[in-house]
């Protein structure tokens, strides 16, 4: 593949001393990018100026997000830009359209309808060219531009179908994908940077939509294309896209951090999954992949600072035609991390490391379904079921899957039998590391090993009560058994809890294992369930 890109999603590129490293990763894995990756990253740098006078007095709007934080912000990005062309790479920033500043509500009150603002005023397809220029004409070192158009995650998206003035209504999803990705090629032509569009689709009817507005794209855009349907889930099938889609350059994008998969705090490699993906995208003609290695929602983590940086190693090794031995992986590691290899059992840590994906699939996720939150523990009841159902539906892509999460004695029994054979492998791998010490396993993961199998406790406890609670609701003529299987899981889910809030109050560690272990989420789990007791 021709381009390899180190994706930055979080808050490593604000600082320096993350980006020096993240520059000497890509050299040292041979990539030849690096990607700013924040939603609205232009409102950090643009003002743009033809609608916004930079050098105003104190009259205007700007001043809300800081003359002086534009300007520094300014500074910043060209002086990384330095950075990254002494090391030879492209420089290539991300973002998300519909975003914008307030300033410019202000500016044009008239965007507001009945109290909505509106997407498809004709105001938009201006601003988004009129930016675009003025970012190029500041930045004329940036390589190019990747777009997630009409993202429900950017300020305003017709997809959400919040203003029912008379334009939107008649507005389809193609149109308005399509007027978006036109402003911003209009705003990038003639300055020499490239244009990829991001396919991030919640429904099949949304990736049909975005698909349909790309092929009315000049040949040169690119089309971007997560390796699975909506987002990084590894128990879902191929993204059909990355076969089907034809005509332009392809890309596709993986989460080496592992958003659905731990982490890196609890290790998880994924060179299998990695080998297929990428297999599958080079048989489909695929010319590039981004390779993420943070997540912008929780801050000072990325792969590469944990064992997941194998995942990135992997990828990087996969996108230029290679591959590499979980022996291979796991000894590069072990020596970018100082770890001598005649100090640990090699032999164990490369069964502990082919064993970390089959151990966190068992316990983040039913049957393939997403159960956990971006590999927390639900919200809610209502939430895990809503994630299972429709937010990350395994079944609005493969509906051949839907009938998976109508439960029965025999399905209940299944998946929970899953949940205790992987707390059984987890405290497994808990008596191996505390046996053999330091000569088995290596410091970093010797000591998450304990955390882990606690972890897993968790899971299995929040499981059960869920699926307890979803049978329920789907069977109240079961009522009495039912009643009192739940009772006895929000029983078992309420122990954990006081467990885990007397571990946590001693236990000093990084915020992010509260984050992943909060007893809140589990005890909000367990009191949502217990009114279906009664």
């Amino acid at each position: 593949m021709d381009f390899r890109g180190l994706e930055l999603h979080g808050r490593a590129m604000w600082d320096h001393r993350k980006v020096d490293e993240a520059l000497a990763v890509a050299g040292r894995y041979e990539l030849t990018s690096v990607v700013l990756h924040e939603s609205d990253l232009m409102t950090e740098f643009v003002y743009p100026r033809p609608l916004f006078d930079s050098s105003a007095t104190w009259t205007g709007a700007p001043v809300r997000r800081g003359e002086n934080a534009l300007l520094n912000n300014q500074s910043y990005l060209r002086n990384l830009l330095r950075k990254v062309e002494r090391k030879h790479l492209e420089l290539w920033v991300e973002v998300k359209e519909l975003t914008f500043p307030d300033e410019v509500l202000e500016r044009e009150p008239g965007l507001y309808r009945n109290g909505m603002i509106c997407p498809t005023d004709p105001f938009w397809w201006d601003f988004i060219t009129m930016k675009y220029r003025d970012l190029m004409a500041l930045y004329p070192g940036i390589t190019g531009v990747i777009v997630s158009a009409g993202s429900p995650e950017g300020r305003v998206a017709l997809s959400q179908r919040k203003c029912r003035c008379e334009r939107c209504d008649n507005t389809t999803l193609e149109e308005w994908y399509k007027d978006i990705i036109a402003a911003v090629y209009k705003g990038l032509e003639g300055t020499g940077a490239r244009l990829a569009v991001r396919e991030f689709s919640y429904s099949v009817a949304h990736q049909k939509a975005i698909t349909e507005a790309v092929d009315a794209m000049p040949k040169e855009v690119i089309y971007c294309i997560k390796v699975t349907p909506h987002d990084f889930y590894p128990t879902f099938p191929h993204n059909e896209l990355v076969r089907t889609a034809s005509g332009r350059p392809k890309w596709i994008e993986y989460d080496t951090m592992g958003q659905y998969y731990g982490w890196g705090f609890f290790p998880c490699i994924m060179h299998n999954d990695i080998r297929s993906r990428f297999d599958y995208a080079l048989e489909n003609g695929v010319s590039g992949a981004l390779l993420r290695v943070e997540w912008e929602r929780v801050n000072d983590w990325w792969s590469v600072d944990t064992p997941n940086r194998m995942n990135l190693h992997a990828a990087a090794l996969c996108a230029r035609g290679e591959t590499a031995s979980p022996q291979e992986l796991a000894g590069t590691w072990m020596e970018e991390e100082g770890i001598s290899r005649g100090s640990v059992d090699l032999g164990l840590v490369v069964e502990f490391v082919e064993k970390t994906w089959p151990l966190m699939k068992s316990l983040l996720y039913v049957n393939d379904f997403v159960f956990n939150d971006s590999s927390m523990f639900p919200m809610s009841v209502e939430r895990a079921w809503w994630s299972m159902t429709e937010k990350h539906s395994l079944s609005e892509w493969f509906p051949e899957r839907g009938g998976d999460l109508d439960l029965d004695e025999e399905k209940l029994r299944r998946y929970l039998s899953v949940k205790e054979e992987a707390v059984a492998e987890a405290e497994r791998w808990e008596e191996i590391a505390a046996g053999r010490g330091s000569a088995g396993l290596p410091a970093p993961f010797r000591e998450i090993v304990p955390i882990r199998a606690r972890y897993a406790r968790g899971f299995k406890a929040v499981t059960e009560v869920c699926l307890y609670a979803g049978w329920l609701d789907q069977n109240p003529q079961n009522a009495t058994g039912a009643r009192e299987r739940l009772g006895e899981s929000i029983t078992a889910l309420e122990r954990y809890v006081r467990e885990l809030s007397e571990w946590h109050s001693t236990f000093v560690s990084r915020h992010q294992i509260e984050l992943l272990m909060n007893p809140r989420r589990a005890q909000a789990v367990a009191d949502g369930a217990a009114a279906r007791k009664n």
